[in-house]
């Protein structure tokens, strides 16, 4: 193909997706909502139809924190069905779609273990993740392991923002996806440099979604005080 854009923020909205969301939320396929907003129809015939349309050669597929509403067996359980659906969805068409695995975010030998099973067995491209899990920011200690691993593999990461914990709509009710999740790529930008977390794991490529959030717009106040932060964490003064 003469094209040679490569969308990296895609959403597959797999059917056995919506149905483990709808049962866990008690909610029928038509009052599911993702962000408040309804679920549009997906199809691989739709989104290839897209591509086309738009002059997108290669789409990424993925859908951060899939499983973060679920815990144990069934986070597990749910992430190795998507993840085998999403390489054969590459695997029919090679040339337009490559993938980002989902992890179970609620243990990090499980994490570990889907990631490697994902990359290793099903070749998928890298991984995906919200930006917190109930809270946890990646960069916190909790996430150390699962990212020694994907350091050591040198992992691309493509990381989506979420609502922080306790949201609610604003009172003249802006859609999350307008401000909050902007706020949200940049906590998870910030959290990653000042924790140190960015450079203890230099070799992950992260992928930040929306250009950052409003990351270009701080990134010279966080460059000013980090060395603040890391002070802070060693004691030092």
């Amino acid at each position: 193909m003469s094209n040679k854009l490569i969308d990296v923020h895609s959403h597959p909205l797999l059917p056995i997706w919506l149905e483990a969301l709808g049962r866990a939320t008690g909610n029928t396929r038509d009052a599911l909502t993702i962000s408040g907003a309804p679920v549009p129809p997906w199809s691989t015939e739709r989104h290839l139809d897209t591509m086309d349309r738009h002059g997108i050669s290669v789409s990424m597929l993925s859908l951060p924190g899939a499983t973060d509403f679920l815990k144990g067996r069934e986070a597990r359980a749910l992430a190795r069905s998507m993840n085998e659906q999403l390489a054969e969805i590459v695997a029919r068409h090679p040339s337009r779609f490559g993938a980002f695995a989902i992890v179970p975010l609620d243990d990090m030998d499980a994490a570990i273990e889907e990631m490697t099973f994902a990359l290793d067995v099903l070749g998928l491209d890298g991984v995906a993740s919200s930006t917190h899990v109930d809270g946890v920011y990646l960069g916190d200690p909790y996430f150390d392991r699962w990212f020694e691993e994907m350091n050591h593999r040198s992992v691309t990461l493509f990381v989506h923002p979420v609502p922080p914990p306790h949201f609610g709509p604003v009172r003249f009710g802006l859609n999350v996806a307008i401000l909050e999740f902007m706020f949200d790529s940049t906590r998870l930008v910030a959290n990653m440099v000042m924790s140190g977390a960015k450079t203890r794991f230099r070799d992950v490529a992260v992928i930040s979604t929306h250009g950052g959030g409003t990351v270009p717009y701080l990134a010279s106040r966080i460059s000013v005080l980090e060395p603040c932060s890391a002070r802070e964490r060693t004691g030092e003064h």
